[in-house]
């Protein structure tokens, strides 16, 4: 009893815990939904399981068109079979552990073609082993297109980049020459005055400082680095987040300068470590739900076995202290009715021990019908059942039909005494 009890205890802790794990998907859905830049999450082999409502929005697409669909298939990449193409490859490569990653364009519900950095990310579990792909889309039209008015004219350049969603920095001999709202906006600075001047490294975790620092020199130098990384960023009020930055060379005023675009993917990395807690938890509910199961069955035979063993005493009890008594009144000086009632007493002692009895138990008959389907079994006709238990042949006949109801036995295809002798064996 105490190991069932602790049973009963352990699956009340496995729902309790479903309910936490159906808790933090809630959460992973929030952060999933609610993100500016277009997500998907697919298996290794490039069906959707999941998309972004920012990205079903612009294609104009409900979550069920393109549910388990293949990925290069979707209204995304329908306009342009190159790129289906080139998608099928990457996730191709991205299923073998590969980040991939290429510019993209899409066509929105409007019918306006939008440019997009688009890339494929491997999730694995503890085995490294690729469980998903996440897809993200961010839309770099804005960028194009300011990188092209800054070619043609450095006012206009300055008017977009104010509008973009991205942090945009330019930055000169490793300092901060001009940053826009969106930037001040996502470290926390009220205004350009606190963060003009400030080396490339005032915004960056103390953990990546020596990085951030590094490919910055390294590109004043001439030096080959990186067009693309991610770093842990710190707002001013010392509030970690994680950055995704795009740097490039430019000519600012006539002066070499980097130019940055910077997102904050703090989104992303939440929804990434909750895919992984949630494969490591889901893990670990499924080897402990295997142990309970694997202990309810050992119960469950050790009950049996005890069953068995139980009816295997009763047996041999009544076999070794019953019946040679009962034998032994026989044999003595008894009147005509005592020997019947003690024939009748040997009987239903038989027949409680016998297999039959058992067997019969488990269709539901009640005591009079068992007690009726034994003599009927013993080949006593309607009649003779009838003057024997006392009882009208019609409610005998009752009993016979409720018999074979519960038995499931059709009239015209069996006999009932037959039928009731073979579940003897």
């Amino acid at each position: 009893m105490e190991g069932v009890t602790r049973i009963m205890h352990d699956i009340t802790e496995n729902h309790r815990s479903k309910e936490a794990l159906l808790e933090r998907e809630r959460r992973f859905r929030a952060i999933f939904d609610h993100t500016f830049q277009f997500m998907a999450l697919l298996t290794p082999g490039g069906d959707v399981l999941e998309a972004s409502k920012a990205a079903l929005l612009f294609v104009g697409a409900r979550e069920e068109d393109v549910t388990g669909s293949k990925f290069w298939v979707t209204p995304w990449w329908s306009h342009s079979r190159k790129l289906m193409n080139t998608l099928r490859n990457a996730v191709s490569d991205a299923a073998r552990g590969r980040l991939i990653r290429f510019e993209a364009t899409h066509l929105s519900s409007e019918g306006r073609l939008h440019y997009f950095d688009f890339s494929l990310k491997p999730v694995l579990n503890e085995e490294d082993e690729v469980i998903f792909l996440i897809a993200e889309g961010l839309d770099i039209t804005e960028r194009r297109e300011a990188e092209t008015l800054l070619r043609e004219s450095e006012e206009r350049y300055r008017v977009a980049i104010e509008k973009s969603n991205d942090g945009v920095a330019v930055i000169k001999d490793g300092l901060h020459f001009y940053v826009n709202e969106k930037f001040l906006e996502m470290f926390g600075y009220e205004n350009i005055g606190q963060i003009a001047g400030q080396p490339v490294t005032v915004i960056a975790h103390p953990d990546d400082r020596k990085m951030v620092a590094g490919y910055n020199k390294g590109r004043r130098n001439g030096a080959a680095g990186p067009s693309r990384y991610e770093f842990t960023g710190i707002r001013k009020d010392g509030t970690a987040i994680h950055i995704d930055v795009s740097v490039s060379a430019i000519t600012y005023f006539g002066d070499f300068a980097l130019l940055s675009y910077l997102r904050d993917i703090t989104d992303r990395k939440l929804a990434e470590e909750a895919l992984k807690t949630r494969e490591v938890e889901l893990r670990s509910k499924s080897r402990n739900l295997e142990e309970a199961n694997i202990a309810l069955k050992a119960l469950a035979r050790h009950i049996e076995e005890n069953k068995l063993e139980l009816e295997k005493n009763i047996v041999l009890n009544l076999r070794t202290l019953v019946f040679p008594y009962i034998e032994k009144m026989q044999k003595s000086s008894l009147n005509i009715r005592q020997k019947m009632f003690m024939e009748v007493i040997e009987k239903n002692l038989n027949d409680i021990i016998s297999p039959f009895l058992r067997t019969i138990g488990h269709f539901g008959l009640t005591p009079t019908e068992m007690h009726i389907a034994g003599l009927i079994k013993d080949g006593r006709k309607t009649k003779e059942i009838a003057e024997s238990l006392h009882i009208s042949r019609r409610a005998v006949e009752v009993h016979r039909y409720n018999i074979r109801k519960k038995l499931k036995i059709n009239r015209n295809s069996h006999n009932l005494c037959a039928f009731l002798l073979s579940m003897n064996t």
